[in-house]
Formats: structure tokens, sequence, C-alpha cells
């Protein structure tokens, strides 16, 4: 199958594209914010940067979207896309490469003692994602419901 776009038209909208301040991003920072948990974003550990850090909880929060960090819930191994401008072989090895790279974050991260919540675009709305996966880490009689 070839892209509907010419090249030209796939690296401009490609290019668009965005890695950080994205929606669900903001959604969750403003989670955040409300419970008054105090964060850095785009946190560094050695290479890799994480979405966000809350030093009070010792906790690393990542939002993956399905398509770009080839969800294995909604991909399992099957490569969501059959060709394009940069062929399927070029896509194979991007989107196994991401899922690779997100395992040694999370093997980083909890070999350096972090904990870390993961929240999957398939799962919904992420702040409401969030706030149910905070109950195991926030102290009784917080309240997170959003």
């Amino acid at each position: 199958m070839t892209d509907v776009f010419d090249e030209a038209t796939r690296r401009r909208v490609m290019s668009r594209i965005r890695c950080k301040d994205t929606g669900p991003e903001k959604r969750i920072a403003r989670l955040l914010d409300s419970l008054g948990l105090g964060y850095i974003y785009q946190f560094r550990i050695g290479r890799y940067r994480y979405d966000f850090y809350v030093p009070e909880l010792n906790l690393l929060i990542e939002y993956r979207s399905c398509f770009w960090h080839y969800c294995p819930y909604c991909y399992g191994d099957r490569i969501p896309v059959k060709g394009g401008i940069n062929g399927r072989r070029w896509w194979e090895e991007k989107l196994r490469g991401n899922r690779e790279r997100d395992k040694r974050k999370e093997e980083l991260a909890r070999r350096m003692g972090y904990r870390l919540i993961i929240v999957w675009e398939h799962e919904g709305d992420p702040a409401e994602v969030l706030a149910g996966k905070l109950k195991d880490f926030i102290p009784n009689g917080t309240d997170i419901h959003h």
C-alpha cells in the first residue's frame, strides 16, 4: 500500500507530531497540580527522559501513546503500518526499537529505586487513569477523584 501523501507532505505532517507538551501530558500535569504534587517535567535519568517525576513520592509517570510506543495490548507483535514512504522494514525496526527502549527505561528506573506508573492511551482519559493508579502511591485520606 502506498502513502496517501507525497513525500514532502508526509515529512511535513510527521514533523508536526509532538513529543512533549502533548494534550495528554497537559491533562496529567493539571491533575498533579490540582493534587498539590510538585513534579519535574521531562525528568532525565542517564540517557532517558521520563514524562514526570514526583519527588515526594519518588514516582516516575510515563504517558504512552499506543502507536508510537507499539502497545503490546493493542498490537501484540503485529506491526500497525503496511509501508508508507519509509517502507515496512523501517517501521518494524522503529516500532520494535521504541518498545525495547521503553523496556530499558523501565528497567533502569526500577534498578535506580524509582517507582513507576505507565498510563497507556488505550486506557482512557489520562488524568482519570492516573488518578486511579495514584491510589496505590498516595497516603490514605488524600482525595484524588477527578
